[in-house]
């Protein structure tokens, strides 16, 4: 059995919720994701998926259509309402053209077909992490937290990357990679981008 992209996910920090009226699919996805060492949650009943999406703070949502109507997509928009950029992923048992494209125009991230199989779902959901970019390790998160701190420092400095290159001795180019969390930094790089800031290295890991 292979886990989703289970060598470059920070599994613990990934949040799942199932909502589908079938309690026996809600449990079947709840476990093949808790095998695979993800946080799972279901919901059955689509009047608590706002309250449900708010609470799990999930990352990616899987609906299903099945709820009768446009219930299904009515779960989609008022999911959509409380958070713009959850991933969303639905399954439609009887799949149809106009489903599909209705999905697509409320931002759903991935039209999947039932039965499901654990296999190809594990695979569209490798997907749809990826191109969220929800993939990142705990080392691609300090990257980017450290680019974050170090491009905000210089702005509230009025610094431009050019005057940050003057001071550090550093390439524009090896700057803004740092500050887009596309290459890391050496210590040495971190002392001159911190003296060059007025800070200290620690202060550049702080968060807030």
């Amino acid at each position: 059995m292979v886990c989703i992209m289970a060598h470059h996910i920070d599994k613990d920090a990934l949040r799942f919720l199932v909502v589908d009226p079938d309690r026996d699919t809600c449990q079947w996805l709840q476990e093949l994701l808790w095998n695979d060492g993800f946080h799972a949650r279901t919901v059955s009943d689509p009047m608590e998926v706002e309250s449900a999406v708010t609470a799990s703070d999930a990352h990616v949502l899987v609906v299903d259509l099945a709820f009768g109507g446009n219930a299904g997509i009515d779960v989609v928009k008022r999911a959509r309402a409380v958070d713009g950029d959850v991933a969303i992923v639905v399954t439609a048992e009887r799949p149809s053209f106009e489903s599909a494209q209705t999905a697509i125009r409320h931002g759903v991230d991935a039209y999947v077909t039932k039965p499901l199989h654990d296999q190809d779902l594990r695979l569209r959901l490798a997907e749809i992490i990826a191109k969220k970019g929800l993939d990142r390790t705990p080392e691609d998160r300090i990257h980017r937290a450290l680019g974050l701190a170090v491009r905000d420092r210089r702005l509230a400095k009025s610094l431009t990357l050019k005057h940050m290159a003057r001071r550090t001795g550093l390439s524009v180019s090896l700057l803004s990679q740092i500050e887009r969390a596309e290459s890391s930094a050496s210590i040495a790089s971190l002392h001159k981008i911190a003296k060059a800031l007025n800070a200290r290295i620690a202060d550049l890991f702080r968060e807030g």
